[in-house]
């Protein structure tokens, strides 16, 4: 994916470094995963996938600028892998920890933005996401159920 982010952003030097550590990580956890799963491991290996995934997902959402609600289909697919590889009490584990996760930088985004007036900054931001994210965990949970 590293050359897709440098022909949809601008050049620059702490950006390249910034995709290269991305997907240069993300490339050796693939490799941890092959051979968790070649062992044998493939309750590990769903861990480390989702729990990788989400990490990632909340670093980058915490660090790249962008406001959170930029970043909801990121969490999203950690939502829909931990739904679909892990047992109902990590998966709704994880459910909780993305939506703490996006809550938390809405939070510190708000208050970066507009600390006057941090509070009506956050609420607005987050009834933008929070309502349609929890709609999406129940339902995966309920469609995983009736399986």
């Amino acid at each position: 994916t590293a050359p897709l982010y440098l022909v949809g952003e601008n050049f620059d030097l702490a950006h390249v470094g910034r995709v290269t550590l991305t997907n240069g990580g993300t490339a050796l956890a693939a490799l941890v995963l092959i051979f968790l799963v070649r062992r044998g491991h493939t309750v590990s290996a769903a861990h480390v996938a989702v729990w990788g995934l989400f990490a990632l997902v909340t670093t980058l959402a915490a660090t790249n600028g962008e406001p959170i609600h930029v970043n909801v289909v990121n969490f999203s697919l950690v939502l829909v892998l931990a739904h679909l590889l892990l047992h109902r009490r990590s998966a709704i584990v994880a459910s909780v920890a993305c939506l703490l996760a996006m809550t938390a930088t809405a939070y510190h985004q708000a208050l970066i933005a507009n600390p006057s007036n941090a509070q009506e900054t956050f609420v607005g931001t987050i009834v933008q996401f929070l309502p349609q994210f929890i709609l999406i965990a129940f339902l995966l949970r309920l469609m995983l159920k009736s399986e």
